[in-house]
């Protein structure tokens, strides 16, 4: 079992919202932190092409 927060048909709507919900969220986070991680290197690009 992956747990509940991968069920997405789990029959109350409410439910799978906050499982899509928190999945995105999760993926949104993912990306921010990467992006910081680059930000540095995409910075110094910019100012030396």
């Amino acid at each position: 079992m992956l747990g509940s927060s991968f069920v997405f048909k789990s029959g109350s709507k409410g439910e799978e919202f906050t499982s899509l919900h928190w999945v995105l969220d999760h993926m949104a986070q993912l990306y921010t932190a990467e992006m910081m991680c680059n930000l540095p290197r995409i910075l110094h690009k910019a100012r030396n092409p």
